[in-house]
């Protein structure tokens, strides 16, 4: 430790400078409306949850019976619930809402960082100025900012709150300080209980930076009484942590982030990105900013000037080489590390490492204050203010609207099966006995009148079977039995151990269901009482044990100190310095004064991003495209192969929509992979249904072209639909995306299939849309060529399909090089061509077999290649024989087709529900193309009220497949407007080509319109 010079401290000018600091960083949780971050919302509703089982007197909740509308989920047993806890204690005590509380716990999260960083500053620099300097680069850290107001990650913004404080009990346990050594365990065991991740990553750091800065007694001393802080803390958190991890397979941990992609491996970040600030002006109209988590920039200066300045400080070196190691295991460079360490994988987010090396770098710069006497006495207060001043492109998040849950009802509203269950996005914490989740509306229902309704399944009982609930408890059950015979009884809740049963007072197995994981008991004949209640494991009531032993330990151990004094008390040092304290606490003032300035007066560093014309800010192109009147695409940016599009509601949707981006050529083909990958710096966004009208979002992601992808211009366009109908909404063309060049054959490592062309042509992929299609339907077939030499001739490919006996049933020949002939290919060209092909009508049902093969100049190539998965043609049930109708017609139609007659509802047609058509159509000749279906029903202006446009039989029974002679059964539903008025309208229908949408016209209807009948419409 430094040797502190004989300056009286100022504690009420240090106290002053902490709350003006505090002020900016806590302000968007002191007023407005919350922040809208990934995680507030689904915390709150957990900690109801939480304070529902505290109400029920279940006081150490392992299992959430409310969650999963009811069926149950283990959060509790898994998750660390200090959180929770502190948010249902401040609820129950002060009697406000739980976002009150909310934002309550999260200002005193962030206050005591910055107490805590405050406190260890002036501890090891012997400085109130460096300690206000710790406290000022700690809580302005991007990172720090990031967790509290992007992330709403209230229990990780606690855990990074006890790091300073349990770092500066360990230096001093290692001192020799007894009592430093009881609080250290304890404020290493609530880091446990608030993050168990973010404890997990900062041991090591926090280990080693304790036994460095406290090696005073010898480092073998101080190793000693450090290891005793930690297993101090893993003892007295071992009922939450222990239990968790020896659990962990009774749950689909890994398969619910692996669905979603939460692993470790796709979670680092680059080296640019601890350097990349938010653009400037900050968009107050911006529904999503982009995610940055970059280093403290002036901090990081500041920490570099000070091992500049005291080069031979080994205190300075320490914490350089730990804010080092904990930046190096964010990086990609460090993926080997991680590879090795299984429980490290567990924390999931390499970047979380960047809160410890925050309050590392934090330590860090602060020690420039105390090292530059002499050099300026305005340095401290310049570089606060300019720490200070760094973070504010992280100070004026986006804020939505929350409402506090109040009752099971609104717990159970906001889960949406499959994935956004029990408060958790990824289903993570399902019993890994339910692979299919069941239907949960019933019991979603019964939520609404009752807290904790009755979850046993009556439907399947027995007839003579008498089942009476005669006790319901929280987590305890009592039914009482009657039957002639034995019969079984499931209840609507998930199986997870801790889970019992008892048939009059004896244990009674307990049958896990498939698919869905729900509880099933056996009962015999006759007159029975059940018990089915949730309790402990061994592991759990070993945890619990231990923990309690050692927190009586740890209480005993307390009083004892506090009775008869330390055992062993460090040496007595000199209160910390005041110098510059009081510049830097005016500086401190000056920033919040600016702060609250800069919230209410529009300046060059924020702005709203909707200029007077409505439109946002950074746009390369705008568009203006009207979705419907429900969306609007103000204009898209294409930097490279990121794509992003500018969308704000028109008014409130109510609605969920989703996008997809399509890369198309001239004939229409798809040129790049459904998949949507985001940009590193994406920022999450919810749902349309709740995307305020006022605002706007930025949807990006990364174009994906297919591998092989020919050079040329394509069209890219976006499309508009209904999440759960996947009705389309609207579709709107971006602009042109330019494939200057082919690829090289480097951009894929697949292997070659087979050679051709005297070996300078090798085809490295064969891809099909589908295994498996009916005859007349469309297949998709994509190539992948490598160029091993220059290809002069023009080249055509022969795709066959091999049948039983070797026997060719189908061939197609293409050319090579579709969009970009192969005399243009450079050797080590990558080129990808794409066709469709239509099944022959007449193809008979079976397996097949596809082989590929070249031609030159009109002579075979020798080679062939058969790709190794079959291929299945589908069986059609084909009618020969008209069915019957209610109207026949014979309605002719280009001499090929036939609208032999049709069926409709007789009567009035009532107001408000479907009109159901029947058309029977008839095959007079092969059609080579897809025609589809029109059913018009027009008013008496000839003006279109509803229609029915699809390929014939709902999409599957495309006209390319039909056979002379042939009758197909064609449904239509035309859905009417609510408000069509009662009168007589017409209906109408015919065939166009789904291409060029040319009608298909006969000798009788020259407009290629059939008239089928008038319908008479009754009053809405």
């Amino acid at each position: 430790m430094t040797a502190l010079p004989a300056t009286r401290p100022r504690p009420w000018l240090a106290l002053g400078g902490l709350l003006a600091l505090l002020l900016p960083a806590c302000w968007p949780y002191l007023a407005g409306e919350l922040p809208r971050t990934n995680d507030t919302e689904a915390l709150v509703f957990r900690a109801f949850a939480l304070l529902q089982s505290l109400r029920a007197g279940d006081w150490l909740p392992r299992w959430a019976p409310q969650l999963v509308h009811g069926y149950g989920y283990p959060v509790f047993h898994y998750f660390p619930n200090l959180t929770f806890y502190l948010l249902a204690g401040v609820h129950l005590v002060s009697g406000s809402s739980l976002l009150a509380a909310y934002r309550l716990v999260m200002c005193a999260a962030i206050a005591a960082a910055a107490l805590g960083a405050w406190q260890l500053g002036r501890t090891l620099w012997g400085s109130e100025t460096a300690g206000l300097l710790a406290a000022a680069a700690y809580i302005y850290s991007p990172y720090i900012l990031y967790t509290a107001h992007v992330r709403g990650g209230l229990p990780e913004v606690l855990a990074l709150a006890a790091l300073p404080w349990a770092l500066e009990r360990w230096i001093a346990a290692a001192s020799g300080s007894r009592r430093a050594l009881l609080a250290g365990g304890a404020l290493y065991a609530a880091m446990i209980l608030s993050h168990g991740g973010t404890a997990l990553q900062a041991s090591v750091p926090l280990a080693l930076g304790a036994v460095w800065l406290g090696r005073s007694a010898g480092l073998w001393r101080a190793a000693r009484s450090v290891a005793q802080c930690a297993l101090l803390g893993l003892a007295l958190a071992a009922f939450q942590w222990l239990p968790a991890l020896l659990e962990i397979e009774y749950a689909q941990v890994q398969q619910g982030y692996g669905a979603t992609n939460i692993r470790y491996d796709l979670n680092f970040i680059g080296i640019t990105d601890l350097f990349t600030y938010p653009r400037l002006p900050l968009n107050g109209d911006l529904l999503n900013p982009p995610v940055l988590r970059p280093l403290g920039l002036i901090a990081l200066g500041a920490a570099l000037a000070t091992l500049l300045w005291r080069r031979r400080n080994p205190a300075a070196w320490g914490l350089a080489a730990l804010a080092g190691l904990c930046v190096y295991l964010a990086l990609a460079q460090s993926r080997w590390v991680w590879d090795a360490l299984p429980l490290l994988q567990r924390t999931l987010w390499p970047w979380r490492l960047l809160g410890p090396a925050a309050l590392l770098l934090a330590l860090l710069a602060a020690g420039v204050e105390a090292s530059s006497a002499g050099v300026s006495r305005w340095l401290a207060p310049v570089l606060l203010l300019a720490i200070a001043a760094s973070a504010l492109p992280f100070l004026f998040p986006p804020r939505a609207p929350l409402s506090a849950p109040a009752s099971s009802a609104q717990l159970a509203n906001s889960e949406l099966p499959p994935l956004l269950i029990g408060t958790t996005t990824t289903a993570e914490y399902l019993p890994r006995w339910v692979t299919a989740l069941p239907d949960s509306s019933a019991q979603r229902v019964a939520l609404q009148d009752s807290a904790d309704p009755d979850r046993l399944e009556r439907a399947a009982l027995p007839p003579d079977a008498s089942v009476v609930h005669a006790s319901n408890g929280w987590l305890r059950d009592e039914y009482e039995l009657q039957a002639v015979a034995p019969f079984e009884l499931v209840f609507r809740q998930f199986y997870f151990p801790g889970w019992r049963a008892e048939l009059d007072g004896q244990p009674l197995p307990v049958r896990v269901t498939a698919p869905h994981g729900l509880m099933a008991v056996n009962v015999p004949a006759g007159n029975h009482r059940l018990v089915l209640q949730f309790g402990g494991t061994t592991v759990r009531s070993a945890a619990e044990a231990l923990s309690a032993a050692a927190w009586l330990l740890w209480l005993f151990q307390v009083a004892a100190g506090l009775l008869v004094g330390p055992v062993h008390a460090p040496a007595a040092v000199a209160p910390p310095a005041a110098t510059g304290l009081r510049r830097s606490a005016a500086a401190a003032a000056l920033f919040a004064v600016c702060y609250v300035v800069l919230i209410n007066v529009d300046t060059p560093l924020r702005r709203p991003g909707l200029a007077a014309g409505g439109q946002p800010a950074g746009m390369q192109h705008v568009l203006q495209a009207d979705f419907s009147g429900e969306l609007l695409l103000h204009g898209y940016a294409l930097r490279g192969l990121q794509l992003d599009l500018y969308w704000q509601a028109q008014h409130k949707l109510g609605v969920n929509y989703n996008f997809n981006v399509r890369l198309l050529d001239a004939a229409g083909m798809l040129w790049n992979s459904p998949e949507i990958v985001r940009p590193a710096d994406w920022r999450f966004i919810p749902g349309t249904d709740f995307w305020p009208p006022a605002k706007y979002v930025v949807d990006s992601q990364i174009l994906q072209p297919l591998a092989g992808l020919p050079p040329g211009e394509y069209q890219l366009q976006v499309v508009a639909f209904h999440s759960d109908t996947l009705a389309e909404l609207g579709t709107v063309v971006l602009g042109k995306f330019v494939q200057s060049a082919p690829a090289s054959a480097q951009a894929t490592t697949a292997s070659g299939l087979a050679t051709f062309a005297d070996a300078r042509l090798e085809l490295r992929a064969l891809q099909f849309s589908r295994n498996a299609a009916a005859p007349g339907e469309p297949v998709r077939v994509d190539l992948l060529w490598r160029a091993a030499a220059l290809l002069p001739e023009p080249l055509v490919v022969r795709l066959a399909l091999i049948g039983p006996g070797a026997q060719r049933a189908a061939e197609w020949r293409m050319p090579v090089g579709v969009l970009y002939p192969v005399q243009q290919w450079q050797p080590d060209n990558l080129v990808r061509d794409a066709n469709a092909i239509t099944l022959p009508a007449a193809l008979p049902a079976g397996e097949y077999l596809w082989e590929v093969a070249l031609e030159s100049a009109g002579a075979p190539d020798a080679k062939s290649y058969r790709a190794a998965q079959s291929f299945r043609v589908t069986a059609l049930e084909r009618r020969f024989e008209a069915p019957g109708m209610q109207t026949q017609l014979y309605a002719q139609l280009d001499g090929r087709v036939l609208l032999a007659g049709f069926s409709t509802p007789s009567g009035v047609q009532p107001a408000r529900q479907p009109l159901e058509v029947r058309l029977i159509w008839q095959c007079v000749a092969p059609l080579a193309q897809h025609y589809r279906v029109f059913v018009h029903l027009l008013n008496a202006q000839g003006q279109i009220v509803a229609q029915s446009d699809a390929e014939p039989a709902g999409w599957t029974r495309p006209t390319t497949g039909w056979l002379p002679g042939e009758f197909i059964v064609d449904e239509h539903q035309l859905q009417l407007p609510a408000a069509l008025p009662a009168g007589s309208y017409a209906l109408q229908a015919g065939l166009y080509d789904a291409a060029s949408g040319q009608r298909l016209s006969g000798s009788s209807n020259p407009a290629g319109i059939v008239m089928l009948q008038p319908v008479q419409l009754g009053a809405p």
